[in-house]
């Protein structure tokens, strides 16, 4: 039981590495876009 525990925190912080530079990527391309369309 322990193992499954510590195997999904593994998991857990490694979708948050994953996740969020690609969420700043994302966040860049929609900042970048809404300035575009207002310039």
């Amino acid at each position: 039981m322990e193992l499954i525990g510590s195997l999904t925190k593994d998991i857990r912080s490694l979708c948050v590495v994953i996740h969020l530079p690609v969420q700043e990527k994302l966040e860049h391309k929609f900042k970048n876009a809404v300035v575009f369309e207002y310039w």
